[in-house]
């Protein structure tokens, strides 16, 4: 059966850091970082080579804090311009959710690891993301789109498997990346050893 997403889930856009950013020096302001796609990236598994983005950090006003979204284990955010995915793991948690950032709050039972690889790898979403953005010179994905994207979701049971599996392999391609980087420090470290012993 084809159902809408927002016939199951909330999709909320992040806030606009401009309306609720204030100075430091505001009485009570309190400072709190921010969510980029550095941290996006790394949920999803992908190594961020970029330099930091600037300004990961702001000043709210107090009484404005549970008026906004922060990040939450598990949370699933969409980032709009990347069109992709990721479920929230817990050391990215509390940073404050900006306006490139959407998150889905199901309302109905739904595997958030098998979500990801649904909108991230699916042909159907894929096509309905291509067909929304063609021709268009910015490629961000709209709150309407994604309000609006059909989807057909198997039994929770078969989520739930999909879902492991999913996870399984971003371990094994977490590690995976890990082990070359080591290997390739230990060779840029042999490397330079061997350099030192010439001279």
């Amino acid at each position: 059966m084809t159902i809408q997403l927002q016939e199951i889930a909330s999709v909320i856009q992040g806030v606009n850091l401009t309306r609720v950013g204030t100075s430091a020096k505001t009485a009570g302001a309190q400072s709190v970082e921010v969510l980029t796609l550095k941290e996006f990236n790394e949920s999803m598994g992908i190594p961020y080579r970029l330099e930091q983005e600037k300004d990961t950090r702001i000043w709210i006003e107090e009484n404005q804090l549970n008026k906004i979204r922060f990040t939450e284990e598990n949370m699933v955010v969409i980032h709009l311009l990347s069109q992709r995915t990721t479920t929230i793991p817990l050391n990215y948690e509390k940073l404050l959710i900006p306006s490139n950032f959407v998150v889905v709050d199901f309302q109905q039972q739904v595997d958030v690891k098998f979500f990801e690889w649904y909108f991230n790898e699916h042909v159907e979403v894929r096509r309905q993301i291509q067909l929304a953005t063609q021709g268009s010179s910015v490629s961000s994905l709209s709150i309407s789109m994604l309000r609006q994207m059909e989807m057909s979701l198997p039994p929770i049971q078969l989520q739930m498997r999909i879902g492991k599996i999913v996870q399984a392999v971003q371990q094994k391609k977490r590690l995976t990346e890990e082990r070359m980087e080591l290997e390739d420090q230990y060779i840029h470290e042999l490397l330079s050893v061997k350099m030192e012993e010439s001279k």
